[in-house]
């Protein structure tokens, strides 16, 4: 949504005046339907998630980490609800700070 979009464009703005900063980017899946697929269905969203940061032009290339695809690894709800398995997939984009470019 165009909402998200703003949230992570503000996200990776405020990362780009970090000191040392990567940006890691990890899809998710839930576990309905083939492990294979779930983990192809992560990548995609890492991938779409990376677009969106790499289109801001905030951040250098250099800066990001390989996207992770994640599959249906650390589910953080009961995936045998629909809102349960909504939440599993998701995109988790953290900022790393690397101390020792820091100082």
């Amino acid at each position: 949504s165009k909402k998200d979009k703003d949230a992570l464009t503000n996200f990776v703005t405020a990362a780009a005046n970090t000191p040392g900063y990567m940006i890691e980017v990890q899809g998710y899946a839930s576990t309905n339907g083939p492990a294979a697929l779930n983990q192809k269905l992560s990548a995609e969203r890492a991938n779409a998630v990376l677009a969106i940061i790499q289109q801001t032009g905030v951040v250098p290339l250099t800066r990001i980490l390989a996207p992770a695809a994640m599959g249906t690894s650390n589910q953080i709800a009961d995936d045998h609800t629909r809102s349960g398995r909504a939440q599993n997939r998701r995109v988790v984009v953290t900022i790393v700070v690397n101390k020792g470019i820091t100082g």
